[in-house]
């Protein structure tokens, strides 16, 4: 099988020796193809569901960034990361950082890899494909029986990122999703707000 190298378009072969190409909304792991632009051979793939359990069973619905309690202010954590295959790592940085804390297991980025351990919280640019391409993952979603980008009415469904954005006075302040939103735009919300959680992760297919 060959592969594509570095960001641009991924080159696969099947046992034909015929090029495969996946398309935004494509199935592929588990989840949708999110976008057309490949890292290292890798399609950015976005999860069926939104995070709708806890350990105990629970609904969870929405999710803090990084809340606010008893424990004070959590700490900036440095996730700044914002290029296509960063999510990853900045899903680790924030767990690193609000570990021993009280934030930690309130926050999206832990929920996420809860609920899915192979999953991340997008980074900025991720998210700015998703929502880019919001229509035809949508359309794949439903083909597969998964949780859409939009609520009952129509309208889009924010939801985190994982890059960390802090603005001077106001250090808690995140990056928060608006799918749908073109052109792309992020809305910075502070980190206790309660938004979505949906998980993406890079697939070589």
């Amino acid at each position: 099988m060959g592969l594509g190298i570095g960001i641009g378009n991924a080159i696969l072969f099947n046992n034909k020796r015929e090029p495969i190409v996946y398309e935004v909304g494509d199935p592929l792991a588990g989840g949708v193809v999110a976008s057309t632009t490949t890292v290292n051979g890798q399609y950015l793939v976005m999860s069926k569901y939104w995070y709708n359990k806890d350990s105990s069973g629970g609904t969870i619905d929405e999710a803090a960034w990084d809340a606010f309690n008893t424990g004070g202010f959590p700490p900036d954590t440095g996730a700044s990361l914002t290029a296509l295959g960063t999510g990853p790592t900045n899903t680790d940085t924030i767990i690193s950082a609000l570990s021993g804390g009280a934030w930690l297991t309130t926050s999206s980025a832990y929920i996420v890899r809860q609920w899915l351990p192979d999953y991340s919280l997008p980074s900025k640019d991720e998210h700015a494909q998703i929502q880019q391409n919001y229509v035809e993952i949508n359309a794949g979603l439903v083909d597969i029986g998964g949780d859409e980008l939009e609520n009952s009415f129509g309208f889009p469904i924010g939801f985190w990122t994982s890059t960390e954005t802090t603005f001077s006075g106001n250090p808690g302040y995140a990056f928060s999703g608006r799918a749908g939103n073109l052109p792309v735009s992020f809305v910075a919300s502070i980190k206790s707000t309660t938004l979505k959680v949906r998980g993406i992760k890079w697939v070589t297919p």
